[in-house]
């Protein structure tokens, strides 16, 4: 089965690679977005470039994926289907007719919740404890199309790292399933509800503000989704500090909303809308992450102090 893929980020790897190593599959193409100038300036491959080239791949990375160009290449490539994962441009009406019905995209969400550009972090924020990949048509709405499969997992104490690159093999897995049961699974495709949609927008640098009204488990999920970027972060004393680890906990005194209840070896309580979140691990700025305790080694923080809401800071 000749197949032309489409993708970029780490997320796609595992599906290339599946394509790339099953004896029935021929990937003829690889399309990727362009080299983008990255840390320190340096034009880097995407991660989907870089493997492809590592494995002798044809690869075209265009500015846009639209162009004659490519609709060239891709004549001469001749594939069977186009695979879509993660690339990152939208794709237009004349591949859309050109391969009506044989583009297949595998979404990071169990359509049609959480359409959009970013599925995985979304739903780890809003503590879904399951979690999954579909298989879908493309159209021209965005995640719109039909659904072919979907597959799913629990989400467990998963961070977003670990639990993205569960779906990427997960997702790997039912692509080769669906390509090789395709009419099967195209005979019995279901259209999205589309009242039932719900969107995935991108994390912005605010979704890292812990607000401490909510309850602790929610800024557990919170902390989980942007522990790597852009951080979940708290203000105490007009500093801003990083909270890489964290537990939830039941207290028999409740204090203010955001009051230290305690600092010491077993971490350091914060007092949230419902229960405590007791800090494991901690950034202070300009330093590296450390565990509570060793950082109150070379810290103060006095039991009854508040963090500072981060609304408050803004009206300063």
């Amino acid at each position: 089965m000749r197949i032309a893929f489409f993708g970029t980020p780490d997320f796609a790897l595992p599906a290339l690679q599946a394509l790339q190593e099953a004896e029935d599959m021929e990937v003829v193409l690889v399309v990727s977005q362009p080299d983008r100038k990255r840390s320190r300036g340096k034009c880097t491959p995407t991660p989907v470039k870089a493997a492809a080239l590592q494995w002798e791949l044809p690869v075209l990375t265009p500015e846009s994926v639209n162009s004659p160009s490519v609709r060239e290449e891709l004549e001469k490539a001749d594939p069977a289907f186009l695979v879509v994962i993660a690339y990152g441009q939208k794709i237009g009406s004349a591949l859309l007719d050109a391969y009506a019905g044989r583009i297949v995209n595998i979404h990071g969400s169990l359509l049609p919740h959480y359409r959009g550009a970013a599925p995985i972090q979304r739903a780890l924020l809003n503590g879904e404890e399951t979690m999954g990949v579909s298989a879908m048509l493309i159209n021209e709405t965005m995640d719109g199309g039909d659904v072919l499969a979907t597959a799913s997992l629990t989400t467990g104490d998963s961070d977003l790292t670990e639990i993205t690159e569960r779906l990427s093999r997960l997702g790997a897995s039912l692509l080769l399933d669906t390509l090789r049961h395709y009419k099967e699974r195209f005979d019995a495709r279901i259209p999205q509800d589309d009242s039932h949609a719900t969107y995935a927008e991108k994390i912005k640098k605010t979704d890292g503000q812990l607000d401490f009204s909510q309850s602790a488990k929610a800024l557990l999920w919170r902390i989980r989704t942007v522990k790597d970027w852009p951080g979940a972060k708290l203000l105490l004393d007009g500093e801003t500090y990083k909270i890489h680890k964290a537990h939830a906990a039941q207290a028999d005194k409740k204090g203010r909303i955001g009051e230290i209840m305690q600092a010491d070896k077993n971490g350091i309580a914060i007092q949230t809308g419902d229960g405590l979140l007791v800090v494991d691990e901690i950034q202070a700025p300009n330093k590296k992450a450390m565990a509570t305790e060793a950082f109150l080694n070379g810290h103060t923080i006095p039991v009854g102090t508040c963090i500072t809401p981060w609304d408050t800071e803004a009206r300063k």
